[in-house]
């Protein structure tokens, strides 16, 4: 099955339940006269508007590339999780502003036992909503399905909080009130955490830490070190990019194929399409130069180790790459200076620009016994 149409069921049986929920807890509400039931049921309706958004963002997310979006549509989904996160803090806001007002006047609540009845199986209708919007969401790793499953699922929690108010209200008549407001704090909550995520993906996520070190497991079985991994996430279509540096010795058909061949053991492990750029890597004039390196930064005391100095070489030339860790006490402008006269010296003496990251150091960095034994016993 494709994947828009486990959004399609999900968001069908959740418009629909939704619709028969709304009107049942809206006349049990007005019927018995409480304002968190009617809350509950706005919520509800919010429900009903955030599903319909999935159902239209997942039509245009399927929609295939064309000239103008080679990359598909799929980032839609995204901003359908964004439209519905501001639908449910426009929901939160009305709540809390119409508990206010039962605050100021609070008015009793009446108790019917059916009521409550019928409640309680909207309670388990919603969350086995939740369940099935879980499920899918997690089948097709929808980030949007599965706010839809909080959804419900915050319906159905909200729901057992509104029984416990009609039974206990008659003994605090601003509980009604109170409640509502609750209720809409607790919505407008869930909207800043939805909208915060649906605004993060589409500025664009780093790939999580595990998957970063699987990629480099990969690539080091090759022989080659991999750097500059890059998720980039359309939505329903995931594409990761990365370098691997490789020894400039290597024939080109020897390189293409350790690139394919990266290439389909992360499309295989991760279940993602893979591009791999390579860059040659020159490794015996590396070492001479990380030699002579180790011996320029010994004139500075206050450097106390560097790792992953590295030679990168492409159609514009060459460049250096090198981590230097400093004493914390040093101030950063005198960090900056020593920087630059690293970098000075070292293209003055070779020609190729040097690129110093510095970091403060601690003793819980693992540096090798190569990359430190110029501080000797200052470590």
């Amino acid at each position: 099955m494709k994947r828009e149409k486990y959004a399609y069921i999900e968001g069908t049986v959740s418009i629909f339940g939704n619709i028969i929920i709304f009107v049942i807890k809206l006349y049990i509400g007005i019927m018995i006269n409480s304002l968190s039931l009617i809350s509950d049921a706005y919520h509800t309706l919010t429900d009903i508007i955030g599903s319909a958004i999935i159902v239209v963002g997942f039509y245009f997310a399927s929609r295939p590339p064309d000239t103008m979006h080679p990359m598909g549509h799929g980032r839609v989904e995204h901003i359908t999780t964004l439209l519905g996160a501001i639908v449910l803090f426009l929901t939160g806001g009305f709540i809390i502003y119409e508990g206010a007002l039962r605050l100021i006047k609070p008015e009793e609540v009446i108790l019917n036992i059916f009521f409550i009845f019928v409640i309680v199986i909207t309670i388990f209708i919603k969350e086995g909503m939740a369940r099935l919007a879980f499920y899918y969401g997690k089948k097709i790793e929808g980030d949007a399905l599965k706010v839809d499953a909080w959804h419900h699922r915050s319906d159905a929690l909200l729901s057992v909080g509104v029984i416990a108010v009609i039974f206990l209200n008659s003994y605090f008549i601003y509980l009604d009130g109170l409640f509502s407001i609750f209720v809409g704090l607790l919505i407008a909550y869930e909207a800043i955490v939805f909208s915060r995520r649906g605004i993060s993906k589409l500025l664009g996520e780093k790939l999580p830490d595990d998957k970063i070190d699987s990629i480099r497991e990969i690539v080091k079985k090759y022989g080659v070190k991999a750097h500059d991994i890059i998720l980039h996430d359309y939505g329903n279509k995931k594409i990761i990019t990365l370098h691997i540096d490789i020894n400039a010795s290597t024939s080109a058909g020897e390189a293409h194929n350790i690139a394919s061949n990266i290439e389909n053991e992360i499309k295989n492990f991760l279940g993602m399409e893979a591009t791999v750029h390579v860059d040659t890597y020159d490794f015996d004039m590396t070492e001479k130069l990380e030699n002579d390196f180790r011996e320029m930064i010994k004139n500075f005391h206050e450097i106390k180790g560097y790792k992953d100095f590295e030679i990168y070489s492409s159609t514009k030339g060459s460049h250096a790459d090198v981590f230097i860790f400093f004493d914390p006490q040093i101030k950063l402008e005198d960090i900056e200076k020593i920087s630059d006269s690293i970098e000075k010296n070292f293209y003055k003496k070779y020609g190729i620009r040097l690129f110093t990251h510095f970091e403060a150091f601690h003793q819980n960095i693992n540096l090798s016994e190569k990359n430190t034994e110029h501080v000797g016993d200052q470590l």
